[in-house]
């Protein structure tokens, strides 16, 4: 069996993800959506955020993507051998 360094990203994709990371990917959506759905009102002219509101709040919805793909190619070793036994 591979060591997860020697897995393409493929296979880290669809390897079991650590509970850490998972928490973090749920906490990491929630806050997108909400950062998200704050763009679309503005965008639309429901709402009117102050100054660069705007700005940081496509900061937190780029960020929030990154940090969680990056958590989904994290993988867990532990559950990982115990699939493949």
């Amino acid at each position: 069996m591979k060591k997860a360094a020697e897995m393409n990203l493929v296979e880290r994709l669809k390897a079991p993800t650590p509970k850490f990371f998972q928490k973090v990917q749920k906490v990491v959506i929630k806050i997108g959506v909400v950062a998200g759905t704050l763009l679309g009102l503005a965008a639309t002219g429901q709402i009117n955020l102050p100054g660069k509101a705007g700005e940081i709040l496509k900061v937190v919805v780029t960020a929030g993507t990154v940090i969680t793909a990056v958590s989904q190619a994290a993988v867990d070793e532990k559950e990982r051998n115990s699939i493949d036994e």
